[in-house]
Protein backbone atom coordinates (compact mmCIF):
# COMPACT_ATOMS: atom_id res chain seq x y z
CA UNK A 1 0.00 0.00 0.00
CA UNK A 2 1.34 3.42 -0.91
CA UNK A 3 -0.13 6.44 0.88
CA UNK A 4 0.47 9.97 -0.38
CA UNK A 5 -0.31 12.49 2.37
CA UNK A 6 -0.40 16.23 1.77
CA UNK A 7 1.00 18.75 4.24
CA UNK A 8 1.27 22.52 4.61
CA UNK A 9 3.79 24.24 2.34
CA UNK A 10 7.35 24.01 3.69
CA UNK A 11 7.57 27.76 4.25
CA UNK A 12 4.34 27.69 6.28
CA UNK A 13 5.30 24.91 8.73
CA UNK A 14 7.47 27.26 10.83
CA UNK A 15 4.32 29.12 11.95
CA UNK A 16 2.88 26.03 13.70
CA UNK A 17 -0.64 26.90 12.56
CA UNK A 18 -3.62 25.42 14.48
CA UNK A 19 -4.21 22.83 11.73
CA UNK A 20 -0.59 21.65 11.75
CA UNK A 21 -0.39 18.00 12.78
CA UNK A 22 2.40 15.60 13.62
CA UNK A 23 2.02 13.79 10.32
CA UNK A 24 5.45 12.20 10.63
CA UNK A 25 4.55 10.60 13.96
CA UNK A 26 1.14 9.48 12.74
CA UNK A 27 2.61 7.96 9.59
CA UNK A 28 5.44 6.23 11.47
CA UNK A 29 2.92 4.58 13.80
CA UNK A 30 1.02 3.01 10.92
CA UNK A 31 3.63 2.52 8.18
CA UNK A 32 6.66 0.34 7.56
CA UNK A 33 8.39 3.19 5.70
CA UNK A 34 7.90 6.98 5.77
CA UNK A 35 9.51 9.55 3.51
CA UNK A 36 9.05 13.32 3.34
CA UNK A 37 9.62 15.47 0.28
CA UNK A 38 11.62 18.65 0.81
CA UNK A 39 11.39 20.07 -2.73
CA UNK A 40 9.79 19.36 -6.10
CA UNK A 41 13.18 18.06 -7.23
CA UNK A 42 13.16 15.07 -4.87
CA UNK A 43 9.49 14.12 -5.30
CA UNK A 44 9.95 11.69 -8.18
CA UNK A 45 12.84 9.81 -6.54
CA UNK A 46 10.88 9.71 -3.27
CA UNK A 47 7.92 8.23 -5.16
CA UNK A 48 10.14 5.55 -6.69
CA UNK A 49 11.60 4.72 -3.28
CA UNK A 50 8.11 4.55 -1.71
CA UNK A 51 6.89 2.24 -4.48
CA UNK A 52 9.90 -0.01 -3.94
CA UNK A 53 9.36 -0.12 -0.17
CA UNK A 54 5.64 -0.89 -0.56
CA UNK A 55 6.44 -3.90 -2.75
CA UNK A 56 8.80 -5.60 -0.32
CA UNK A 57 7.63 -9.08 0.60
CA UNK A 58 5.03 -9.78 1.91
CA UNK A 59 3.76 -6.30 1.14
CA UNK A 60 4.46 -3.20 3.20
CA UNK A 61 2.80 0.13 3.94
CA UNK A 62 4.79 3.08 2.61
CA UNK A 63 3.77 6.68 3.24
CA UNK A 64 4.99 9.75 1.37
CA UNK A 65 4.50 13.10 3.09
CA UNK A 66 4.28 15.81 0.44
CA UNK A 67 4.17 19.51 1.40
CA UNK A 68 1.92 21.53 -0.91
CA UNK A 69 4.72 23.56 -2.51
CA UNK A 70 6.60 20.35 -3.35
CA UNK A 71 3.50 18.97 -5.07
CA UNK A 72 2.75 22.05 -7.16
CA UNK A 73 6.33 23.12 -7.89
CA UNK A 74 7.94 22.46 -11.26
CA UNK A 75 10.91 20.20 -11.86
CA UNK A 76 12.62 18.35 -14.68
CA UNK A 77 13.80 15.53 -12.41
CA UNK A 78 12.55 12.04 -13.10
CA UNK A 79 12.76 9.30 -10.53
CA UNK A 80 14.62 6.09 -11.24
CA UNK A 81 12.72 3.27 -12.87
CA UNK A 82 12.63 0.46 -10.34
CA UNK A 83 11.96 -3.05 -11.54
CA UNK A 84 9.87 -5.18 -9.24
CA UNK A 85 11.87 -7.78 -7.38
CA UNK A 86 11.27 -11.44 -8.01
CA UNK A 87 8.71 -13.08 -5.74
CA UNK A 88 10.29 -14.85 -2.81
CA UNK A 89 9.92 -18.60 -2.58
CA UNK A 90 8.25 -19.90 0.54
CA UNK A 91 9.08 -23.22 2.08
CA UNK A 92 6.11 -24.91 3.67
CA UNK A 93 6.95 -27.32 6.47
CA UNK A 94 4.28 -29.78 7.53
Amino acid sequence: MLNIVGDHATYHLKYDAPLTSDLDGLAEASSNWVGRSSSPDDLSSLGSKAWHEAHKFPGQIATMLVPADCAWGETDNLGPIIKPSEPQKLMIVI
